[in-house]
């Protein structure tokens, strides 16, 4: 393993791009590891559970609590890609690789929650019609 690690170390240091797609990829965990700490907002943020199947759980449930976020928030993105095309904006596909639908600015990360459907209901998602993009719209950037 040690000559594999020296050829991309070398590779590394001498092309810019290779620099460039490890940014890109520490970028998308950082932004991933934002969203986790953000959502991990009780008991300060720890793993209080004592034993290791419990602290596996609460993990487990903040992953899936951020991959409800990520699913959600590609789901609208996917939305507003469709409306700026429409209203004929150039978004290019390459320009869509640099967005993270790791967002968090518009969670509610306190207060009061509400879920459509009766208790014990299951809605599916595609069957929930989807909230007004306009705000969305006004704030969506495609910078590169």
């Amino acid at each position: 393993g040690r000559i594999d690690k020296t050829l991309f170390l070398l590779d590394y240091l001498s092309i810019e791009a290779v620099r460039r797609r490890v940014l890109i990829g520490l970028n998308k965990g950082e932004a991933y590891h934002a969203l986790d700490r953000a959502l991990c907002i009780g008991q300060g943020g720890l793993l209080k559970p004592r034993g290791r199947e419990d602290q596996a759980n609460q993990a487990n449930c903040l992953r899936l609590l951020a991959t409800a976020v990520i699913v959600w928030n590609t789901v609208y993105m996917g939305e507003a890609v469709v409306r700026l095309r429409a209203a004929d904006y150039e978004i290019r596909d390459e320009q869509l690789s640099h967005i993270y639908p790791m967002l968090l600015e518009h969670l509610n990360l306190i207060g009061e929650y509400r879920f459509p459907g009766d208790k014990g209901s299951v809605t599916r998602l595609d069957a929930l019609p989807l909230r007004p993009l306009e705000e969305a719209l006004s704030q969506l950037t495609l910078g590169v």
